[in-house]
């Protein structure tokens, strides 16, 4: 019924390094200039917490309570997206075969190509909107992207490592957080920033959202490596 796993020590290691020199980089951190408008590029828990966006909204849950207006057919902002619930992931802490309410899991695609498939949530939600058979994932898969990171890490953009708080509104898509390290990418220079903040919506940003093909696993998530939100 559980698989534990074991560490991802090139992960670790990887996230170790990336830590160290963050340290560094704050200590010699500008102000993050006045931007009215650019790129932003995001990776790890930060490009999660965007991605969760659309986990939350294709739930029967959300879509019940009328926080999402998403419908089964329909399109759901990103095009090339899709979203996969996973009954197994490597080193996840979430494999287990049944959910919290003794439903079984599966895999299951959600979202395929930018279009909602299915719905999955608390069974309650998910017999009030008639949908059978479902259940509570704990692991999912989230691809789509076609660039490679060096593609899409091309021209000017601000990487946002470190915010002091970064929240993605799964209700209105609403996007904010404080910038604590960030890396502003000009002209070929490379600087590191830190203060101001980042906003948008994912109504707005969605469409355009651009993936890299290789993926990373964040426990018991399997995303693409980096997102760049044209803003």
């Amino acid at each position: 019924m559980y698989h534990s796993g074991t560490c991802d020590s090139a992960y670790l290691k990887a996230e170790l390094t990336k830590a160290l020199q963050a340290g560094k980089d704050k200590l010699s951190a500008v102000q993050t200039p006045a931007l009215p408008a650019c790129d932003l590029v995001l990776s790890g828990k930060n490009a999660a917490e965007v991605l969760d966006y659309f986990i939350s909204r294709s739930t029967t849950d959300l879509r019940y309570m009328k926080y999402s207006d998403w419908q089964i057919g329909g399109e759901v902002g990103s095009p090339a997206l899709s979203l996969t619930a996973l009954r197994y992931l490597p080193n996840s802490s979430k494999n287990c075969r049944f959910d919290a309410e003794g439903a079984l899991r599966r895999d299951q695609v959600i979202i395929e190509n930018g279009i909602l498939k299915t719905s999955l949530g608390h069974r309650q939600f998910s017999q009030y909107l008639k949908e059978e058979n479902t259940f509570l994932p704990g692991n999912y898969r989230i691809d789509g992207g076609t660039a490679g990171e060096e593609e899409l890490r091309a021209g000017d953009y601000l990487e946002v490592l470190d915010f002091s708080d970064f929240q993605v509104s799964p209700m209105n898509g609403d996007i904010a957080g404080e910038i604590r390290l960030g890396y502003w990418h000009h002209d070929g220079k490379v600087t590191p920033v830190s203060g101001g903040s980042v906003g948008g919506t994912m109504r707005d940003l969605a469409a355009s959202m651009l993936m890299t093909k290789e993926r990373v696993r964040i426990n018991h998530l399997e995303i693409p490596a980096c997102i760049r939100l044209s803003g």
